[in-house]
């Protein structure tokens, strides 16, 4: 009884802080074509003022009736919000930035966060700097002890490219992007419908974002060009702006290069239909973490995510979407140690890419991938 009671009490507490947070939603004006831009799009349901997803999806805590796993809302924002079992000693290579080749490599912040270097050109995604909570409460859902050791002189000074696939916390961080748009040179921004009145609330000037729909193409220069797809995922920061912007995928094309930038997505159809659009993606970046049989179909899991790049046709596999957040409720290793074994049962079938977070990879030639986290006490 005195459990439900401090569950009751917490839940109260932090649904007050979340409403309090929640008034930027309230906030922030619409760029001036997003209405008719949305208004054009087959993707969103006029009925309910909402987008939708192709497939039909179900979306987060549904759970079957009898299901063991239920948890009360309460206990579900203590167990994952406030993480009681944060990990201690996940290893991050810092400062790795300073002493990168020249040649085209990946490094990875955490996460979902990733810096792409293409020739001379700097592709940011969903940048979460600063140790930056993934939530609107600074204090709740706060990085794993040492992952938020990044700042931005671990980011280029110049970036070409700002990719944002959605508009949840930990996607769309405030506090990081206001330190970008303050500090950095940001040359061009992709962000599905809805999403870029955020961004310009954050600093960026409205003429260099460009907000797209599942199928669009831009062409950003006569090197660089990106394709919108589709996701399996929902979006919203707050309890009553659900689905009110879109979220996307991306096939990113650099010369002769394809790169699949994943954001989040629960397995589907789509992509073996990308996958069919092309005659091979080079790298493929899917989300492996933060899955509960509860929102089984808004994300992957691993089993999911490896056939997710099969499908793709992808040669290199590099998983994301973990390691530094809790937002579900396997351990913080379980993605990796699940996605491993998976692996191992093909190993030839796709190459899997798995640097500790901060570690640069070459986007050319071969890695040696290591199971780092079984070291991990």
């Amino acid at each position: 009884m005195k459990k439900k009671i401090m569950y009751f009490f917490l839940f109260i507490v932090l649904l007050a802080l979340y409403l309090l947070c929640e008034t930027e939603g309230w906030l922030v004006r619409e760029l001036s074509d997003t209405q008719a831009k949305i208004a054009q799009s087959t993707h969103f349901d006029h009925a309910t003022g909402r987008f939708k997803n192709i497939e039909t999806t179900t979306e987060l805590f549904s759970v079957e009736k009898g299901d063991k796993e239920q948890r009360s809302t309460a206990r579900i924002m203590y167990e994952l919000f406030l993480n009681p079992d944060k990990p201690q000693n996940v290893p991050v290579v810092s400062g790795s930035l300073k002493t990168a080749p020249h040649n085209d490599f990946v490094l990875w912040y955490g996460h979902s966060s990733y810096l792409l270097h293409l020739g001379d050109k700097n592709i940011l995604v969903d940048p979460l700097i600063h140790n930056e909570a993934a939530s609107p409460v600074p204090l709740i859902n706060t990085p794993f002890t040492g992952t938020g050791v990044f700042t931005l002189d671990d980011i280029p000074q110049h970036i070409d490219l700002l990719i944002i696939s959605h508009d949840h916390y930990d996607h769309l961080g405030k506090k990081s992007l206001k330190k970008i748009a303050k500090n950095k040179t940001v040359r061009h921004i992709i962000t599905p419908l809805g999403v870029g009145k955020y961004l310009k609330h954050y600093g960026f000037s409205e003429n260099i974002i460009t907000q797209v729909d599942w199928g669009d193409q831009v062409k950003i220069d006569e090197q660089l060009s990106i394709d919108t797809h589709t996701a399996r995922h929902f979006s919203g920061r707050g309890m009553f702006n659900k689905n009110k912007t879109l979220w996307a995928s991306f096939v990113l094309h650099y010369q002769d290069k394809k790169i699949f930038i994943g954001g989040d997505s629960g397995y589907g159809k789509h992509f073996k239909q990308i996958g069919e659009q092309y005659d091979k993606i080079d790298w493929a970046f899917l989300e492996n973490g933060q899955y509960d049989a509860g929102w089984r179909e808004i994300h992957s899991f691993p089993q999911q995510t490896v056939q997710a790049a099969l499908d793709l046709k992808a040669v290199r596999l590099f998983p994301v979407h973990n390691s530094k957040y809790k937002i579900a409720y396997h351990a913080w290793d379980t993605p990796l140690k699940d996605l491993w074994a998976v692996w191992q049962k093909n190993p030839t079938a796709v190459r899997l890419i798995t640097p500790k977070i901060g570690e640069i990879v070459p986007l050319d030639g071969e890695y040696q991938s290591q199971a780092w986290w079984e070291k991990v006490q």
